[in-house]
């Protein structure tokens, strides 16, 4: 009889794990299932000479956010997020272009901190604070943040193309507030990009 209920209790815990882990699985399809169609729109919308409209920005949003609501460990849902507020940004005036470039920040601090170790969240979070930098001077924090990232940025994706063109063309502009470290990082980014001819002359 004790062997019998020893036995069915340990059934009753591994169905328990298993409904636990099918949960979070359903979950996590669930989405990405709905934020398929926003990512889609955004790579689209990041393609030279796209002119994507406010419209169709604002519900790239709306599906991210249901997305997110639906799973919010998703980096990628944060990331998306970040992007179509910035591309929405960039039509915007005054007061609400401000308001978005800090919540497209919001985003990107947020798609760090579930990954990590992400070169490419990194690049995107210190060109998100130059683009905010360029509206409203960062104070002394979102300077040091941005050097942070920046220097995570080459840390983390030393050699890839895409993080490598990103720091070296935010780099230069920002020169003057990076500390020492980051100026170190800036010009390893430098080194990589044309040894991988990914700059003109």
């Amino acid at each position: 009889m004790l062997s019998w209920l020893r036995g069915a209790w340990r059934r009753l815990l591994l169905s328990a794990l298993l409904l636990g882990f099918a949960w979070i699985a359903g979950r996590q399809a669930l989405g990405n299932y709905l934020a398929l169609a926003p990512r889609a729109y955004l790579a689209d919308a990041q393609l030279p000479g796209a002119k994507p409209a406010v419209p169709d920005l604002d519900t790239a949003i709306a599906q991210l956010q249901r997305a997110g609501a639906v799973d919010p460990t998703d980096p990628d849902v944060a990331a998306g997020l970040g992007q179509a507020r910035l591309l929405l940004a960039a039509q915007a005036v005054g007061a609400q272009r401000l308001a978005l470039l800090d919540a497209a920040l919001a985003d990107y601090r947020r798609a760090t901190a579930l990954r990590p170790n992400s070169p490419y969240l990194w690049a995107a979070l210190m060109s998100a604070l130059y683009t905010r930098g360029r509206l409203q001077p960062l104070d002394r924090a979102q300077a040091a943040e941005l050097a942070q990232a920046l220097r995570r940025a080459v840390r983390l994706g030393p050699w890839e193309p895409d993080v490598l063109l990103e720091v070296v063309s935010v780099g230069p502009a920002v020169y003057a507030k990076l500390d020492a470290r980051s100026r170190a990082a800036l010009q390893l980014a430098a080194q990589h990009a044309l040894a991988l001819q990914l700059q003109d002359g």
